[in-house]
Formats: C-alpha cells, sequence, structure tokens
C-alpha cells in the first residue's frame, strides 16, 4: 500500500477518533481508516472525515447494539448519545 500523506490536523483527527475504541481493536480501526483513504485524490479534512466517520460506525455501533441488547435484558436504563450530550431513556417503553 502506498503511503498516505495527511496534514496534522487530519492525523489529529484520525487519532483523536481512535481514543474511544477498545485498545485490542485501534489498529483495526485505524486500518479501516487508511482503507477507506486509499486511492483517494485529493485528500482532504471532508474525505478524511467520512472515513472516519465510516469507521465509527463499523467499530462503535457494533459494542454499543450489544450493549443496548444486555441492557434490555437485565431491564437497565440506556445511555445515548446524541451529539455533545448523554441522556438516559428506558428500553422497556
Amino acid at each position: 500500500m502506498e503511503p498516505i500523506a495527511l496534514s496534522d490536523d487530519e492525523l489529529g483527527a484520525v487519532l483523536a477518533a481512535a481514543r474511544p475504541i477498545p485498545v485490542d481493536r485501534r489498529d483495526s480501526f485505524l486500518k479501516a481508516v487508511t482503507d477507506a483513504l486509499a486511492g483517494q485524490s485529493p485528500i482532504g479534512p471532508g474525505t478524511v472525515h467520512r472515513a472516519i466517520a465510516a469507521a465509527q460506525r463499523q467499530f462503535l455501533i457494533r459494542r454499543s447494539s450489544m450493549a443496548r441488547t444486555a441492557a434490555a435484558r437485565a431491564g437497565a436504563p440506556h445511555h445515548r448519545n446524541t451529539g455533545d450530550a448523554y441522556y438516559t431513556e428506558s428500553l422497556k417503553t
């Protein structure tokens, strides 16, 4: 694979997006981002954002879906991320 040139800001965005990913899955997350960027020309902030968003959907939603399923079985409230804020909703409605 060819090296991918990112600006400092773009690289910072990728690394910041990797922080909430469990440590044992970060390499796979970063690989997914680089795979999404491979062959893209030109690479800019929008391209990087779309690659990050796609990889986060792949790596974060699966985990939260499993947590929701387990919480629903246990009757626990569910915490949903709504942008910058979190709120709790009952899954037993």
